[in-house]
């Protein structure tokens, strides 16, 4: 049902957290498609027998995801970046795309934007931290069960940190889920866009034809900036990307 797409490069150590979570937490057939960039070894020997693995080139982020969703076939795909940690509830998010024909795209929310204190269904919820964070995941899961944001994109400032319309939730691109037949009629990530701005693109895209949305009741857990931090030239990589968007998209507000 679901294929979980995993781009990596020298990140064991949350991998083996992350990896253990999905076989533990995952609650409908899958496939964990873990595409490496690493310059080591350290990631292949650690997961090629536990993953549909693939060893390649950096040549950008989209191409990575790319390379891995097409080697999958499941209904559902899953991006998902290596430096987070699901929760015992975090497919449960499939059940809005099941029942939902016209949302293409769901992501949950960041642990960040409960630790904010921004939104009313976090309320009381702060500090998480990946040591509290399946107490707080569960927590949220009961409080929030079946409760859903509907997002209309019109415009990057509506995905932005500290500018999301009223009764809205913020998306995230560390974690996103959709429906592989939108491919389709979309097409695959845009690979201009090496690093940064290529999720919040493709979420356009899609918002473009169909509605996307953000589950109250599914939150990950995201460390931030640690894979950035793995690639040479980060910031010349995310300058670059901007320019890129703004081409394509008009000025960033």
């Amino acid at each position: 049902m679901l294929d979980i797409v995993i781009a990596t490069r020298d990140n064991v150590n949350w991998l083996l957290r992350l990896i253990k979570r999905i076989q533990d937490f995952t609650s409908v057939p899958y496939q964990i498609y873990l595409q490496d960039t690493s310059l080591s070894h350290h990631v292949h020997d650690e997961f090629a027998n536990q993953t549909s693995y693939q060893k390649l080139n950096f040549e950008g982020l989209s191409r990575t995801w790319n390379e891995g969703i097409k080697r999958g076939n499941y209904p559902y795909v899953c991006i998902l970046n290596d430096d987070c940690l699901v929760g015992r509830h975090w497919t449960t998010i499939l059940e809005v795309l099941n029942q939902q024909d016209d949302i293409y795209l769901i992501t949950p929310v960041e642990h960040l934007y409960l630790n904010m204190n921004r939104f009313e269904c976090f309320s009381g919820i702060n500090n998480v931290t990946p040591e509290n964070f399946d107490d707080h995941e569960n927590i949220v899961y009961e409080r929030n069960k079946g409760i859903f944001k509907p997002l209309q994109i019109t415009q990057y400032r509506e995905v932005t940190k500290g500018n999301d319309p009223p009764d809205t939730l913020p998306v995230t691109g560390a974690c996103f889920f959709f429906r592989r037949k939108v491919l389709d009629e979309i097409g695959y990530l845009d690979e201009q866009f090496r690093l940064f701005y290529e999720d919040i693109d493709f979420f356009l895209r899609i918002n473009y034809k169909y509605r996307i949305a953000v589950s109250a009741y599914n939150i990950i857990y995201h460390h931030r900036n640690f894979t950035i931090s793995q690639v040479t030239n980060a910031r010349s990589e995310m300058e670059e990307s901007c320019v890129k968007f703004c081409t394509k998209w008009g000025p960033i507000p």
